[in-house]
Formats: structure tokens, C-alpha cells, sequence
């Protein structure tokens, strides 16, 4: 029987078709290569070529040889090469979910995904690849072990329970708590007072970290609650308070020797900042592992969705009894729509997660206890990235970078100093106002100018700033540490913490390092 004519009309809906095939593929960050029945590249997109170093921009009809010929990639495992294609082109190999190490034409993991393309009466029509870079998943997985390695060796008892009280992890020191107790992991919650356990019984997400106190065993205890975010689980942190309280109960016996005892308060004081800025640091990691968990589902979950929905549109759109009228049916534009903002979804949970692990390394460098030479405007970005929530629609940042050289440092100890007066500036502009940054060299140093256009500091207390206690902040606001904290250190490195100020109009810390000790 003679073969019709294709119609005008036909060619118009198959060149349509084509080009939402070619939209599709164009639009995916995936690289996605579709062979035909007789073994050659029916569809490829850009991605594809990009991943593999394929430098003629057409492989459309190019059977398995050119396409090896035309590869300009190379595999941490030489041989992977022709395995690598041969399971793209074996229009009968089975369905292949496996990750390769990409070494050229740049460094990357690949996850791959192969699989057969057959019509409703399960002939095969072609094959379907689809190529997922997944470096940066693969690095923050390893960024998510030495997050919750860091959970466990963390000097404060932290433990994690559901809202029935059911303890369903707990660090070293959490465990090492129980065991001066004599009390089994199964009762852990006896030491937790009524008020936190009935504020567990009623966790919520949205609720802020909550502090209790309690006692158990002639040992008194300071607990913090921290919800997770959109979870039935919270992080419980404690603090054995029993030392400072006995030592308190004695130094209010001692009347006579107040003097003695104030000092000794002053630098308990002190000493109490440094522990309340571990279990910060607590607290920020154990939101970090949750804001980590569901950018990562995010991803997982998205690529999933495409590559089924990929797939189930290929099956179709590829079928020979597909009508014209479905290949112009609007539900094939929602699905391209959908699964373009799925991939912008995925880049966007990708860098809102490598943005927070990064500044909350680069503020603590927990690594760097030695001086060492580092970029001080890392460490300046770093923390205005952690107070961003504190400033943002209320407080313009200028940033008057200077060209500065690596300055030798303790890193953890500067960008506390960092921490300390970007915090009081914010404090100092309730309303609106403008915090600028300039850094310069001068000579022999680097100086650092934070100002502000708040409130302003008094004549008279100019001189006293520095005061171990001195504050102007109300009570409960302050423990007047933070600003002798930061003379301390910045003396310590050899340098000098100046301030200016006018009532009304603002204040400025001019901070001078030298280069090298």
C-alpha cells in the first residue's frame, strides 16, 4: 500500500514538536542525550556538551564511533571511557543508575542515568541518558559528616528528642553526663524540669530557643530547647551550672573580702562570655545541619521529578499513535514550566547552602587556633553574613574596601572583634541608619573603620568604653565584656582599638593591625 503524502500541516506539528523537544533539552542544567532505534543521537542538549568537552557543536545523527572520536573527556578510570558510551548507545542494555569520577575537561562527579525507551507494546524505540553533575551535593554531604562529627565532640551535653520525650540522639558529653548520674539512656529526660517537658510536648517550628533552669541530684542545671524548623524534634543543650552557683554561694558568705571577690566575679564573668559563645556556636550548627538536610531533599527530590517527567514525556511525545491534537495540548507547556522552575529551585537551595556553611567557617575557623595569615575582608564578609538578619530593610552597608595584604592573626579571635562591633552598631541605630566598612594599609599596619550613624557614645564615657562592665545598654541587655573583650585581643595582637563619637550622629572604631607579630 502506497504511502500517503505528508501534509503541510503534519510538517508544521512535527517541526512544532521538534522545537519543544529542543526547549525541553535546552532548558534542563542536566545533560540529556536521547538515541534512536538505529543508533544514533536522535536529541542532545548544550549541558551535554559542556559536560563532556565536545567542542563540534552538532551531534545530531552521530553514531557511537564519532561520538568517542569527538569527546575531548577523560574519567578517573581510563577504561570507563568506552564502557561509558557503549552504555549510552546498547539500545538493550538495562536500566543503569551509577556515579563517575569526570577528571577532564574539568573535575567533576557525574551521576548517570541510562535507560530504554519502549512504546506501550514494549519495543524499543531508543535509549534515554541523563548526566547530573553533582559535585557540590557530593561536597556538602562531606560538609554535613564533619557538622555532625563537630555535634558530637562538642564540650556541651547536647541531646535531640521527638514531643513524646523520646531521646533520639545525644553527644560524648550528654553521655558522659548520664553516666555521672547513674542514669541509663532510657531515663535521660529525668534531669529535664517539668517546664521544659511539657514545652517539648508542644514543639513547634517556629518558635525561638527557649532557656530553662532545673536541678537533679544536688547538681543545677541551665537547658536550652532549639525547635527544628518544620519538624517535630528539638535540640536540647545543657549547661552544668552546678560549680558557678556553689562558687557563688560561697563568695556571698565572704563579706569580708568584697573587694577580692568582685574581682574574682569579673573574671568568671569573662570567662562565662567565652562558654555562652561555645553554645552559639552550638546552636548555630545544629540550625546549619537542619537548613542543610532540606536544601539537599530539595535537590534530590527535584532532579527525581525531572528526569521521570523527562522520561514520561519522551514515551509519549516519541509514540506513533500520539495525535497532533495531544502534541499541542497545553499540559505538555505546564510540565516544560515546571520543570524549569525545579532547576531553579535546585541552584538556588545549592547556594543558600554553600553560602551558610561557608561564612559560619570562616567566622569560627575552629581549625585556625595558631596566628596565620589570612584576607581580613573574608572575615569582615563572613560575619556581616551572619548578622544579615539583624540589618536587613533597616541598615545600609558601604563596603570602602581598600587593597589590603594577608595580615598575620589568631583568625577566631579577630573576627570576634569583627563580631563584637558590628553588633554594638547595630544596637547603636534602633531605626534606620548606614554602617560603613573602610579598610586601608598604612605602612607598616592595616587599619579597619566601622561607623555608624546611631546614637552615639557620651564625651564622658568615651574613656571608660573599654571597662570590664561598663555598659550603657539596660539590665539584662548587656554584661559590658564585649568591648574590653575586644581591646584585649586586638592588644594581644600588638595593635589598637580607638573610637570616636558624637552624641546624635554616629560612632567609629578605628582598628590597627600590624602585618606580622
Amino acid at each position: 500500500m502506497p504511502q500517503q503524502p505528508v501534509s503541510d500541516q503534519e510538517l508544521q506539528d512535527y517541526q512544532t514538536l521538534r522545537n519543544l523537544i529542543d526547549s525541553v533539552l535546552n532548558s534542563s542544567q542536566d545533560g540529556i542525550v536521547l538515541v534512536a532505534e538505529g543508533g544514533k543521537i536522535a536529541a542532545v542538549n548544550q549541558a551535554f556538551m559542556n559536560l563532556y568537552g565536545f567542542e563540534n557543536g552538532d551531534l545530531i545523527g552521530a553514531d557511537l564511533q564519532h561520538v568517542q572520536k569527538s569527546a575531548r573527556c577523560r574519567f578517573h578510570d581510563p577504561a570507563e571511557l568506552a564502557r561509558f558510551f557503549a552504555e549510552m548507545f546498547v539500545l538493550d542494555n538495562p536500566i543503569i543508575r551509577r556515579s563517575l569520577e569526570l577528571l577532564q575537561p574539568e573535575s567533576r562527579v557525574i551521576s548517570f542515568y541510562s535507560r530504554p525507551v519502549v512504546d506501550r507494546e514494549g519495543k524499543t524505540l531508543g535509549r534515554i541518558s541523563v548526566h547530573t553533575d553533582i559535585s557540590e551535593e557530593r561536597k556538602l554531604q562531606q560538609e554535613l559528616k564533619e557538622l555532625a562529627e563537630f555535634t558530637e565532640i562538642c564540650p556541651f551535653p547536647l541531646t535531640r528528642c521527638d514531643r513524646k520525650g523520646t531521646i533520639l540522639y545525644m553527644n560524648a558529653a550528654f553521655r558522659l553526663l548520664l553516666d555521672q548520674l547513674h542514669l541509663p539512656p532510657q531515663e535521660a529526660t529525668r534531669i529535664f524540669p517539668q517546664p521544659l517537658l511539657h514545652q517539648i510536648s508542644e514543639i513547634s517550628g517556629s518558635r525561638a530557643p527557649v532557656d530553662f533552669k532545673g536541678n537533679y541530684d544536688g547538681r543545677f542545671f541551665e537547658f536550652m530547647l532549639v525547635p527544628y524548623k518544620e519538624s517535630e524534634a528539638a535540640f536540647v543543650i545543657v549547661n552544668d551550672l552546678t560549680d558557678l552557683k556553689q562558687a557563688g554561694e560561697r563568695l556571698r558568705s565572704y563579706t569580708s573580702e568584697l573587694e577580692k571577690v568582685n574581682q574574682q566575679m569579673q573574671e568568671a564573668q569573662t570567662q562565662l562570655t567565652q562558654s555562652e559563645k561555645m553554645a552559639s556556636l552550638g546552636l548555630l550548627v545544629a540550625g546549619i545541619a537542619h537548613e542543610i538536610n532540606t536544601p539537599i531533599g530539595s535537590i534530590n527530590s527535584n532532579n527525581d521529578i525531572l528526569i521521570r517527567s523527562v522520561g514520561k514525556m519522551r514515551d509519549f511525545l516519541n509514540c506513533a499513535q500520539c495525535p497532533p491534537e495531544v502534541r499541542e495540548n497545553p499540559e505538555v507547556i505546564k510540565i516544560m514550566k515546571i520543570l524549569a522552575e525545579i532547576n531553579q529551585n535546585n541552584r538556588m537551595a545549592c547556594d543558600r547552602i554553600i553560602n551558610i556553611i561557608r561564612s559560619l567557617k570562616t567566622f569560627a575557623r575552629l581549625d585556625e587556633a595558631e596566628r596565620k595569615k589570612v584576607n581580613l575582608h573574608e572575615g569582615l564578609d563572613s560575619t556581616l553574613t551572619l548578622v544579615h538578619h539583624q540589618l536587613k530593610n533597616r541598615i545600609r552597608v558601604v563596603k570602602e574596601y581598600g587593597d589590603l595584604p594577608e595580615v598575620e592573626c589568631y583568625p577566631n579571635q579577630v573576627n570576634q572583634v569583627f563580631m563584637n562591633l558590628l553588633v554594638n552598631a547595630e544596637q547603636a541605630m534602633p531605626e534606620q541608619g548606614t554602617l560603613t566598612i573602610k579598610t586601608f594599609r598604612d605602612q607598616d599596619q592595616v587599619k579597619i573603620l566601622i561607623s555608624d550613624t546611631g546614637v552615639g557614645i557620651p564625651k564622658e564615657n568615651l574613656s571608660r568604653i573599654f571597662d570590664p562592665g561598663f555598659t550603657t545598654k539596660g539590665v539584662g541587655v548587656g554584661t559590658g565584656l564585649g568591648l574590653s573583650i575586644c581591646y584585649k585581643i586586638i592588644q594581644d595582637h600588638h595593635g589598637k582599638i580607638e573610637v570616636t563619637s558624637e552624641v546624635g550622629k554616629g560612632t567609629t572604631f578605628t582598628l590597627s593591625l600590624p602585618l606580622q607579630s
